[in-house]
C-alpha cells in the first residue's frame, strides 16, 4: 500500500465519521449497559426513513407505495425508542430527581 492510498483510505473512512460514532456509540451501549442509547439509534432511524421516504424493517417499504405500512413502521421506531429513552435506569433516575 502506497502513502497515497492509504491517505485516500483514511481520508474515506473520516468522511464517514457518523457511522464510527454509531460504532463506538454500540460498543459503549453493550459494554455499560446504557440502554438509552439503543433509543437515540431507533429515533435517528425513524428520523432518517422520513427523511427519506422509505423505510427498512425487514424489507423495503416505501412511502409513496405502501403509506399505511411506512407510516406504522415510523410509529413503532419512534415508540420503541421512546420505551428505550425513557425507561432507561439512568436516564429515569435523572428526570425523577430532576421532577420530584
Amino acid at each position: 500500500m502506497t502513502s497515497r492510498e492509504f491517505k485516500t483510505g483514511i481520508k474515506s473512512l473520516l468522511l464517514r465519521w457518523k457511522s464510527l460514532l454509531a460504532i463506538g456509540l454500540v460498543i459503549l451501549a453493550v459494554v455499560l449497559d446504557l440502554v438509552f442509547i439503543w433509543g437515540i439509534f431507533f429515533w435517528f432511524w425513524a428520523i432518517e426513513n422520513t427523511r427519506t421516504g422509505e423505510a427498512y424493517f425487514v424489507e423495503r417499504i416505501e412511502r409513496e407505495n405502501e403509506p399505511i405500512l411506512y407510516w406504522l413502521i415510523i410509529i413503532i421506531l419512534l415508540l420503541i425508542g421512546g420505551y428505550y429513552f425513557f425507561f432507561d435506569e439512568y436516564v429515569y433516575s435523572f428526570l425523577y430527581h430532576l421532577l420530584f
